[in-house]
């Protein structure tokens, strides 16, 4: 039987993924922080979690900016140990069982986790997703897009395998759900690397509300 993904990311690529990417900085033009702008504007958010909220880089922006209570959590224990602001509670974890109490939340973020979400886990996401959320809440999908399902073989580890998917189907099936926004575009997935063709890959972020 193979391994969980989610158990290889708790035990160590949760680790090996946080030292690839925590030179990764955000800044006001980030595109979540941009969509929690316009939600805390309509109406002020409390409590707002982010699932793979890496050293909680983000998450410490929003409060900065906001004044959000604000929650995170990621598989690495390197990225939790260096959360940047203790009034940020960044705690280790995977987005298939959240260690939080019912209708805590009025915004959950996914930014760049679910790709790595064991397919027969996602069912488990979108029950803890809607227990966490109060009504009239926001969840924010920020991922690889793909019309139609895709598992691909993931470059660092593999015993891992990519799932690209319009995620927003994972709620919008549900009429407790609807859609408030979507934009699919085109991202540079290696700005190291000479931006040509084949370096351009579809991404789409998603604002879907709870009614």
């Amino acid at each position: 039987m193979a391994t969980k993904q989610s158990k290889i990311f708790l035990d160590s690529e949760g680790d090996n993924y946080y030292e690839r990417n925590k030179g990764l900085l955000f800044n006001e033009d980030d595109l979540i922080f941009k969509e929690i702008i316009k939600l805390n504007n309509k109406k002020k958010i409390n409590n707002l979690l982010e699932i793979g909220c890496g050293d909680g880089f983000r998450l410490n922006l929003i409060y900065d900016k906001l004044k959000i209570n604000c929650f995170g959590i990621d598989p690495s224990r390197k990225a939790v140990k260096n959360s940047y602001n203790s009034k940020i509670k960044v705690s280790r974890g995977t987005a298939d069982k959240l260690n939080f109490s019912s209708k805590k939340f009025d915004v959950v973020i996914f930014g760049f986790c679910l790709y790595l979400v064991d397919i027969e886990d996602l069912i488990k996401v979108v029950y803890e997703t809607d227990r966490v959320l109060k009504k009239n809440s926001y969840i924010i999908i920020y991922d690889f897009y793909s019309k139609k399902s895709k598992i691909l073989p993931y470059k660092h580890n593999n015993k891992i395998k990519v799932h690209k998917n319009d995620f927003s189907n994972m709620f919008l099936w549900s009429p407790k759900f609807k859609l408030i926004k979507k934009k699919i575009f085109e991202m540079n997935k290696n700005q190291k690397k000479q931006k040509t063709k084949n370096n351009w890959v579809p991404v789409s972020i998603s604002i879907i509300k709870k009614i």
